[in-house]
């Protein structure tokens, strides 16, 4: 096991991070879930499984210079339950839709990258709030970003209620890829 003496990003979390920052750190943090949703089958006990818990709190900081950060907390859950009512109180970090997949970690891993850029003060990592009163604030703040650049072109295409519209760990990865000229493959 690695010891890793700096906090977590919810420990660490400054006025706010830099953009060239966030998005090292979003760089890292899909790569592991890119690597975890293309996982072989076998691995995992029998189906790929997303990582569950994306946020602050399961990012930790390795070192600042330079900046490394690992993914952890992984908690292979169970998908929850169909029966289980909308408005169950769950992290601000968590996908809207009720399922457990690879894309709820692309959305929760889309709030993080807000958050650490201080796009939503008013949401801490520890409060959970019911999905109807979060869901809104989060998707009026989307809408209301105005920067045009990869960070924000990411975190639009991350944070998109319907998982049918939300871009996969790969896609987001070629994203930010393609923005530092530096095309690579991934599954």
């Amino acid at each position: 096991m690695e010891y890793l003496p700096l906090r977590d990003l919810a420990h660490l979390r400054r006025k706010s991070w830099s953009r060239e920052e966030v998005i090292e750190i979003a760089k890292q943090v899909l790569k592991a879930l890119a690597f975890l949703h293309a996982a072989p089958q076998n691995l995992l006990h029998g189906s790929v499984k997303p990582h569950g818990s994306v946020k602050p709190t399961n990012i930790l900081l390795k070192s600042e210079e330079p900046l490394h950060c690992k993914l952890t907390a992984f908690s292979f859950t169970k998908p929850p339950s169909p029966n289980l009512s909308p408005s169950v109180t769950r992290s601000v970090f968590s996908a809207p839709d009720l399922t457990l997949e690879p894309k709820s970690d692309i959305w929760s891993l889309g709030v993080t990258l807000m958050w650490l850029l201080g796009i939503l003060p008013e949401m801490t990592t520890t409060t959970p709030m019911p999905p109807h009163e979060c869901l809104p604030k989060i998707m009026r703040k989307v809408q209301s970003l105005q920067d045009s650049d990869v960070l924000t072109d990411l975190i639009r295409s991350m944070v998109v209620a319907p998982p049918s519209l939300r871009a996969s760990s790969s896609d987001c990865l070629r994203l930010l890829e393609r923005a530092s000229g530096r095309e690579q493959t991934h599954p």
